[in-house]
């Protein structure tokens, strides 16, 4: 297992905010009667904000994989998600898949 972090923050004449960020990642195999069965993951998120003259702005983000290994098959999930705002305005953005090889 590793896992990583970062922060920051500042002040300045555009104003004063932060970001941070984050990652990690894990793995096992096991060998069994069967064969291998085994499982992985990687993770990754980050947000910032802002608030300076123009109003106040943030954003964040996240994605995520796990991988399955069972038997000869291998099984991966993932999803992202994100939102920024800024100037009033919002977005959100997701997304996921699932895949069996």
């Amino acid at each position: 297992m590793a896992n990583a972090n970062a922060y920051g923050q500042y002040f300045g004449q555009n104003g004063f905010g932060y970001s941070a960020a984050n990652a990690g990642a894990g793995a096992f195999m096991n060998q069994g009667p069967l064969g291998y069965m085994g499982a992985s993951n990687a993770n990754a998120a980050s947000q910032n904000m802002n608030f300076g003259p123009g109003g106040v702005s943030a954003s964040g983000a996240h994605t995520m994989t796990h991988e399955y290994d069972m038997f000869g098959k291998k099984v991966i999930v993932s999803n992202a998600a994100g939102f920024s705002v800024a100037n009033g305005a919002s977005s959100v953005t997701k997304s996921g898949s699932v895949s069996v090889a």
